[in-house]
């Protein structure tokens, strides 16, 4: 590959996130904060988009559903070819809890359904560290966001902390360091009880998060469109 300078218009028209959260945080949601008349590419292992049907029926959200690694690869493939690029400006990951116990699997399958030994936990970070970079890498052309589950875990001090939920200490501590923004989903009461729904932005108190654009606010609306603009420098 030749060694050449990328302009200043080529880097700065997309970006990418990691979405941490527990369940009915509106990570899925965010699905339907897109920009008016962009289209969502969902590679969905969740086996449904209840929360964001109405976008699904109206087009502006299509599911393809992922039941192997295999069919990760194939979506990947088809993202980079002039039809998926014509037709889609976000890729979403929907969710990597759920691609990655698929990866897991398959690899015990191969071994006759034992436990991964050393050997095998290894493929499968390869594995799993390999797909998440080349979505990510999808920036070029697409918006890409990465849903992940979260998981309460406690370190050597028992300080309870954050980590995104899925099989493999070394992919978990890994995960965050891929992407250039880490948000972490949560529903907080305000002041009459109701429950806002926002997404964190910087690391506080064992929840995961980073802002490496430095534009965003510590605690921002969950709206995809106005995070987009912020970090892109559209917004004054």
């Amino acid at each position: 590959m030749a060694f050449q300078y990328k302009a200043p218009d080529e880097i700065l028209s997309t970006f990418n996130a990691l979405v941490i959260g527990g369940p009915g945080s509106g990570k899925t949601s965010l699905m339907a904060t897109v920009p008016d008349g962009d289209t969502v590419c969902c590679l969905s292992a969740e086996g449904g988009l209840l929360s964001v049907k109405d976008y699904v029926l109206a087009g502006i959200v299509h599911e393809y559903p992922i039941g192997s690694v295999g069919d990760l690869w194939e979506g990947l493939n088809a993202l980079k070819t002039e039809p998926f690029r014509d037709r889609y400006q976000w890729v979403f990951l929907d969710s990597l809890t759920e691609m990655a116990a698929i990866c897991k699997k398959e690899l015990e399958d191969k071994g006759a359904g034992q436990p991964l030994d050393f050997k095998g936990w290894g493929t499968y970070d390869r594995t799993m560290a390999a797909l998440v970079r080349s979505f990510r890498d999808l920036t070029s052309h697409y918006n890409v966001i990465v849903i992940c589950a979260e998981s309460i875990e406690y370190d050597d001090l028992k300080c309870r902390f954050i980590a995104p939920a899925m099989p493999g200490k070394n992919l978990k501590e890994l995960l965050p360091h891929i992407f250039d923004e880490v948000f972490h989903a949560e529903v907080e009461p305000d002041k009459s009880g109701q429950s806002v729904y926002q997404l964190r932005t910087r690391k506080c108190s064992g929840r995961p998060a980073k802002d490496r654009s430095g534009k965003l606010n510590e605690i921002e609306t969950p709206n995809l469109a106005q995070i987009r603009a912020k970090i892109l420098g559209e917004v004054k």
